[in-house]
């Protein structure tokens, strides 16, 4: 598998991470690289995997973080963009995809895998 290190916007739920922990390359539904929002209207592009339990993001110098799906909703916001909230800690994460069906692939596939949870 591979480990993911607490970034530096690591929020935690109790002893969960929201973002920070561990996966395995076996369970990858669906990966691709999205924009996510930082702070001072920023914008950085991170390589997200989803797994059937997770969502992971990195940078191309290391692994960032970690959404479980158990508490996850996805909002369309219109445009490239969505967003994915921890409904536990009510902690947003915004999101661009490339394009307007890429998106749709992404809420698509996140969704599917909440379902299946």
């Amino acid at each position: 598998g591979i480990n993911a290190e607490y970034g530096s916007d690591c929020e935690c739920e109790g002893d969960v991470p929201l973002f920070g922990s561990a996966f395995m390359a076996d369970n990858v539904v669906f990966t691709g690289s999205l924009l996510k929002y930082k702070s001072f209207l920023r914008w950085s592009s991170k390589n997200f995997v989803l797994t059937s339990e997770a969502l992971t993001y990195s940078s191309a110098s290391r692994s960032e973080g970690y959404c479980h799906l158990k508490n996850i909703v996805v909002h369309n916001v219109g445009g490239n963009a969505f967003n994915v909230i921890n409904t536990a800690t009510n902690i947003t994460m915004y999101l661009k995809a490339p394009s307007l069906e890429e998106k749709t692939e992404w809420i698509n596939a996140i969704n599917q895998q909440i379902a299946n949870i």
